[in-house]
């Protein structure tokens, strides 16, 4: 110990750490098994306790908490099987949809948050050409959505395939 500074005893604190518990104490901060390495762990494994909850609360924690891209009416494709604008063919099974500007292959999180329920569909044609809806589902995808005919929806780009603009194929 350096000479200002005199050596006092170390006190009983009273209490014991129960046998196996160890608190690492890196060399030169304090001597192993005082009081000040174990309330220097303490304190740090408190930070990251502080940290970790800060990261969870201010994280988005569903989608109804995420900002949207856009939100709309949505209706259901025609039973028929047809060729797309993309020159796939229409099929009620498949989670597919139409929408007016998203490149072909894009994927989309639709969401109805009346229901909560929601799905992921892939752009396949273009659509819906009435005013007021922003995407047409396919039969497959509206009743995992859970509805039939008009509903409010909400929708996030999940992936846009490489090398496709937004608003033309």
């Amino acid at each position: 110990m350096p000479p200002h500074c005199p050596q006092r005893p170390v006190q009983d604190p009273g209490w014991k750490i129960p046998a196996g518990v160890f608190f690492p104490v890196r060399e030169g901060n304090a001597r192993a098994g005082s009081m000040f390495g174990k309330r220097s762990m303490i304190a740090k494994s408190n930070l990251l306790v502080v940290a970790l909850l800060q990261v969870t609360l201010l994280e988005p924690t569903s989608a109804a908490d995420r900002k949207s891209d856009e939100c709309g009416l949505a209706s259901v494709y025609s039973t028929v099987s047809e060729e797309t604008a993309s020159g796939e063919d229409t099929r009620p099974e498949d989670l597919t949809a139409a929408h007016r500007s998203l490149p072909f292959g894009t994927l989309v999180h639709v969401d109805i948050r009346e229901n909560g329920r929601s799905a992921v569909v892939r752009i396949t044609d273009r659509g819906p050409f009435v005013r007021g809806r922003i995407i047409d589902v396919s039969q497959a995808a509206a009743r995992e959505l859970g509805f039939s005919g008009l509903t409010q929806v909400c929708l996030n780009i999940l992936s846009i395939p490489e090398g496709r603009p937004v608003g033309g194929d």
